[in-house]
């Protein structure tokens, strides 16, 4: 397995450097900066946490770190331009940090399985593990390149053990926005799997609520065992 070494620079304008064909997007958080606003926002909405709070922000920036890798791939792949499909051939040469299968559809991003979706306008990354909790946080991940992201929508799942999943756009300034969904289960028991998943789509199509409740977004219909949703909120808290 290809192993991707990444270094973040100290620096509100510093460049994440990879073995991925790397953006010129620049980090406008720093760890620093980004242990001080979680500390700030934690002890806001629970103002009991000063046992825990600093253990709780370095774990969160671990998992921002890792996934460096899968932020610096989505950013390779989106487009400059409304409308662009790209063929496979493309997103592999954007991608070389991904060792991919001989029928190039599908690869490994370090500890990451890559499936490319037929259309050639979307990619999945897919991360399991027995009895333990995902190392990645995609979301603050972005956040910290100066993304923008804005909430389309949550599922609410019967169970808590069924995992959380959030469908967002994000854009990077002067291209088209991309769909994003992050979905994530913490095993339940020692026996079980836990899940992290991220589905991209770059087709440029927004999906609405009427869209979301029909399943009809990136990964969409595909979680929590195959159950659907019991209703959909507006907004939500980010998946861990």
């Amino acid at each position: 397995m290809k192993t991707t070494a990444c270094i973040a620079v100290i620096g509100l304008m510093a460049v994440v450097s990879c073995d991925i064909a790397t953006t010129d997007t620049l980090l406008v958080e720093n760890e620093t900066a980004f242990l001080k606003r979680c500390s700030e926002e934690v002890l806001h909405a629970r103002p009991d946490a000063t046992t825990w709070v600093d253990k709780h922000c370095a774990t969160r920036w671990r998992r921002v770190e890792n996934s460096v890798p899968i932020v610096e791939a989505i950013l390779a792949l989106a487009p400059k331009s409304p409308g662009v499909v790209q063929s496979s051939r493309e997103i592999r040469a954007r991608l070389p940090a991904v060792q991919w299968s001989p029928d190039g559809k599908t690869g490994v991003l370090n500890e990451m399985n890559v499936y490319l979706q037929a259309t050639g306008n979307g990619i999945t990354f897919y991360w399991q593990k027995q009895s333990s909790e995902a190392p990645y946080n995609i979301i603050d991940a972005l956040r910290i390149r100066g993304i923008t992201l804005r909430t389309l929508g949550c599922p609410q799942y019967p169970g808590a053990s069924m995992g959380r999943e959030k469908v967002i756009t994000g854009q990077l300034e002067g291209r088209p926005s991309f769909v994003l969904t992050v979905y994530s289960r913490p095993a339940p028991t020692g026996i079980d799997q836990a899940i992290y998943q991220v589905d991209v789509d770059f087709s440029g199509k927004i999906p609405d609520m009427a869209a979301l409740r029909a399943g009809h977004y990136p990964g969409g219909g595909d979680r929590a065992f195959a159950v659907d949703p019991s209703g959909w909120k507006a907004d939500c808290a980010d998946p861990e």
